[in-house]
């Protein structure tokens, strides 16, 4: 039977031997002979017994040579050395009996005491807790690593309730939990329990019921795991989710969410507790979710950055429904026996949108710069509108019908003439070839003088004929500054959405357009005048300005006095698109026709770059690029321009090799000087106008340009006027207004030549700060 103690018989006579071993199998145990010393040896190495009968007169064999093996033996084994028995030929089969049976028990209870020492060390070795309770919640058992844990050791813990380690709250959902183990289940949860000093420990309990062998429950028996770091660093996680700029989403191999920050709740709308426990894919539209799954099954694939450590794009879906532009990046995590993925994602919107409109700003300067180009070629003016809406017809980022005309104003200021269109039906050719300002879409948008916009045939559309599909319109005031010259009319899809970003273009477009026709109009004047100098007289009443702006807290003034009916000086102040105030002043080489033709080009290429939103720097080096193109060798521009902002003032200036301008304050003391920053206009065609340093203007400043033919002026003996007469003369009537200083300026010069023929244009601009 396997229960039978083993006996180890050694003894090398034979009778004796089988005597004995007779004896004591009839008593039930095993045993097993031995009668060499070699025998022995090699039995005792192999074989585990509880007692030892040993002859000592086998040959070759000291006993204690024999104890010595079975200790050895016995340390290896990691057991109790068995008891040894010398054999006596007196002694009784009774009594041998009894003595073996003695021995036996002894050895038993050794036995039992050291398994249980052994059971304790291997107990308190294990890195997690052991804790066991008897049906009553008392503690039966508890390990040195429990122990530990609690701050206290297992002897005292011993008899103490469970109950005694736990909060109200603990006690409850244990409670509850111990009914289970009575129920025979087994279970994890985590547990808060108080130690000994008071202190909290965090812990996963594995605990399982324990029942006697009639199946009875007799207590519980739990596996305890220390989680206190472990919080501390979800802990430390969470406050780090919580911080970040980016939404942050943290979820499983599967793809359920198991951890969002407040910024992901703000961008997607939903409750944390909504989030939680769902899958990733509520946060993207149906038909990105297959995409992403397979984004994230190829991550987990290779457990790492590999496809996602720059981040892709992707439509992220806010529980409103909005779908909007999102960034995502993931980045594995790694935790016990898993691997989760931290989505980190943006939302990308603005981002979107400004690259948008750089892109849109890019598109627009491409086609302005053609239609600038095209404004330069030996056409008619009805050539280039033609081929100005044939360009814009072609662009494929604008949602347009091939269909459009383009309307200006000519004899009759208060009717439209069609000079340009493209795929219009013969009706409309017949009856839109005139339209009266207010009739229809076109007529609206030239008496308002503001965009009109349609997305279908509506009542506005007065002008309809048999067989007109459906269709929208787009209807843009071709302006400069107040005065209208036209309207392009474009036909747009039925249903289109009007965007801002079409509207910004088309009004660029407008803009352009205004400067050509401007330019190309007064050209034809002056192919028909005459007499070029009264034309020229007329460029000039064209682009000279009228009222000084309305600025705030500013005087400004201005005066010019050709040296001929035509001058090649000018002077210009006017709002820039921002609000801030836009001023200059410029003088062409030579005088006469010549000269006033190309200060009109230059005037219509600054007003043009000026609306579309261009900085000083740019707006000169595009019109320079522009005047290389149509001027001949030898004749150049110089010109400075200034920008006051209305809020900071702060005037900020181009100079492109015009004489030095001046700010003097109210003592009459210079500020500031406007020096040159560049070569003039129309010599090289990649010259650079780096802004000149700010001024920082206070009240009482004034601000005064000025031509050469103001400092060149000469005097009966040959004297020039100069710069330090011109200084005191400013000086003088620093005091007075901008309109009194400029006719002070005037005066003095003509003064100081007398009868001296004027061989200059004398022009001069003064801004005063008054308030």
């Amino acid at each position: 039977m396997e229960d039978k103690a083993r006996i180890l018989l050694a003894d090398h006579h034979l009778d004796s031997r089988t005597k004995v071993s007779a004896t004591l199998k009839s008593a039930g145990y095993f045993v097993e002979e031995t009668r060499t010393a070699e025998e022995f040896i090699r039995t005792t190495g192999h074989s585990r017994h509880d007692l030892i009968l040993l002859d000592d007169s086998i040959p070759d064999l000291d006993c204690h040579d024999a104890r010595n093996r079975i200790r050895e033996c016995s340390l290896l084994r990691c057991c109790v050395e068995p008891p040894v028995l010398i054999l006596s030929p007196s002694l009784e089969d009774r009594k041998l009996v009894a003595t073996v049976d003695s021995m036996i028990q002894l050895r038993n209870s050794e036995n039992a005491l050291a398994e249980n020492d052994l059971y304790r060390q291997m107990m308190d070795h294990l890195h997690q807790g052991i804790w066991a309770i008897d049906k009553e919640g008392r503690t039966t058992f508890m390990n040195g690593r429990m122990a530990a844990m609690l701050k206290t050791t297992a002897e005292a813990a011993l008899g103490k309730n469970l109950f005694d380690f736990m909060d109200e709250r603990g006690i409850e959902t244990c409670k509850r939990n111990l009914k289970r183990r009575e129920e025979g289940i087994s279970e994890e949860h985590e547990f808060e329990l108080i130690r000994s000093d008071g202190s909290r420990l965090s812990t996963i309990m594995y605990t399982s019921p324990i029942v006697n062998p009639a199946g009875e429950y007799i207590g519980a028996l739990a596996g305890v795991l220390d989680i206190t770091g472990r919080r501390r660093a979800v802990a430390q996680v969470e406050q780090l989710l919580e911080s970040a700029p980016d939404a942050m989403v943290v979820a499983d191999r599967d793809g359920k969410i198991v951890l969002v920050n407040a910024c992901a709740e703000k961008m997607f709308g939903y409750p944390r507790e909504e989030l939680l426990g769902n899958s990733t894919e509520i946060l993207i539209p149906e038909e990105h979710r297959e995409t992403h799954r397979q984004t994230r099954n190829r991550f987990a694939a290779n457990h790492g950055p590999s496809i996602s450590g720059q981040g892709y794009e992707i439509s992220g879906l806010k529980k409103d429904g909005t779908v909007f532009p999102v960034e995502i990046s993931l980045s594995p995590l790694h935790t016990e026996g898993d691997l989760q993925f931290v989505s980190t994602m943006r939302d990308i919107t603005r981002r979107k949108n400004v690259e948008l409109s750089m892109q849109t700003n890019l598109n627009a300067q491409k086609v302005i710069g053609s239609i600038l180009h095209l404004s330069l070629e030996q056409i008619s003016l009805e050539d280039f509108l033609q081929q100005t809406l044939e360009m814009i017809l072609d662009l494929p980022w604008l949602s347009l019908l091939k269909k459009g005309a383009i309307f200006l104003v000519e004899d009759n200021p208060d009717v439209l003439v069609m000079k340009a269109q493209a795929k219009l039906p013969d009706s409309l050719l017949s009856s839109c070839a005139k339209v009266r300002f207010g009739h229809c879409l076109c007529g609206q948008a030239a008496a308002t003088r503001q965009t009109v916009f349609a997305d279908c045939v509506d009542h506005r559309h007065e002008t309809v004929y048999g067989g007109i599909q459906p269709h929208g319109h787009y209807c843009i005031p071709i302006m400069s500054e107040d005065r209208l010259y036209g309207v392009i009319n474009l036909y747009l899809q039925a249903g289109h959405v009007a965007a801002s970003s079409e509207d910004r273009f088309l009004k660029l477009v407008a803009d352009a357009l205004a400067g050509t026709i401007k330019r190309k109009q007064a050209e034809r004047s002056l192919r028909d005048n005459e007499s070029q100098l009264l034309a020229a007289q007329s460029i000039q009443e064209h682009i000279l300005p009228g009222a000084p702006p309305d600025f705030p807290g500013f005087q400004i003034a201005g005066a010019y006095k050709p040296a001929e009916f035509a001058a090649g000086d000018h002077f210009d102040y006017f709002m820039m698109p921002d609000g801030s105030l836009g001023f200059g002043i410029g003088d062409v080489s030579g005088h006469g026709f010549s000269s006033a033709l190309i200060m009109a080009s230059t005037h219509a290429y600054i007003h043009s770059l000026t609306g579309m939103g261009f900085g000083l720097s740019q707006i000169f080096q595009q019109a320079n690029v522009n005047l290389n193109r149509e001027t001949d060798v030898g004749q150049f521009v110089t010109a400075i321009m200034g920008r006051i902002d209305p809020e900071t003032r702060e005037l900020t200036y181009v100079s492109a090799g015009h004489p030095t301008g001046y700010v003097m304050d109210s003592s009459g003391t210079v500020k500031g000087e406007l020096t040159s920053t560049g070569i003039p206009l129309a010599i090289l065609s990649e010259g650079e106008y780096p802004q000149g340093n700010p001024v920082q203007l206070e009240i009482g400043d004034v601000v005064f340009l000025l031509t050469d033919g103001v400092l060149e002026a000469m005097a009966p003996d040959q004297d020039f006027f100069g710069e330090e007469q011109t200084l005191a003369v400013v000086r003088g009537n620093v005091s007075r207004s901008a309109g009194e200083i400029v006719e002070a300026i005037i005066s003095a010069v003509a003064d100081f030549t007398g009868n001296v023929r004027q061989d200059d244009d004398i022009t001069a601009i003064v801004i005063k700060v008054v308030d």
